[in-house]
């Protein structure tokens, strides 16, 4: 169920490391933030100490504290949690070779958030869904966009949200386990 304590505009969650985007997250952002004041961005993950007081560091500098919550690493549920009770899931993952499935995104479209992603090669492979908004790698301009039209366009949103959910379940794993016993029945 969504968390009624946790509920944000935006999410990212995953490794707290600049190969993961989350600089480029902040300055993204901060652009949210001069169109919509009031938009909070939640911020769940874990990595190297270094990484980790760089972006609070750079949290700070363009003064996103009162825009910006991070929670560090968060287990489940409360990870489902704070997911469900957002509007929407950016990840900004700069590296393909980093990527193989994007679990995190997976995650995010199965709580039923639209996601943006930059448009890494590998995802192309496995999310072919209108739910997942890809843009150019490193286009912050065109990130903040997309983050501002989901977040003002709820009828765009819950389009998206339904889109994300319907896409994730054929990734349940009752679909992958079908899809196996389909394979080893042909191979038999």
């Amino acid at each position: 169920k969504p968390s009624k304590k946790f509920q944000f505009d935006a999410i990212y969650q995953g490794r707290i490391t600049p190969n993961k985007g989350v600089i480029d997250l902040l300055y993204v952002w901060k652009t949210v933030v001069k169109k919509t004041p009031t938009a909070t961005l939640a911020v769940m993950g874990s990595g190297l100490k270094e990484n980790i007081l760089n972006f609070e560091k750079k949290i700070i500098e363009l003064k996103l504290e009162n825009n910006v919550s991070y929670l560090g690493f968060t287990n489940r549920p409360r990870k489902y949690e704070v997911m469900k009770g957002s509007k929407l899931f950016i990840y900004l993952s700069k590296i393909n070779a980093d990527e193989s499935w994007g679990i995190s995104l997976m995650e995010a479209l199965a709580c039923g958030l639209p996601a943006i992603s930059y448009n890494l090669p590998i995802y192309n492979y496995i999310y072919k869904t209108e739910s997942l908004i890809k843009v150019k790698k490193n286009d912050l301009l065109a990130v903040a966009r997309a983050v501002i039209s989901i977040l003002t366009d709820r009828k765009k949103r819950n389009s998206l949200s339904k889109s994300s959910k319907d896409f994730s379940q054929k990734f349940s794993w009752k679909s992958i386990a079908t899809n196996d016993l389909k394979i080893i029945n042909i191979s038999e």
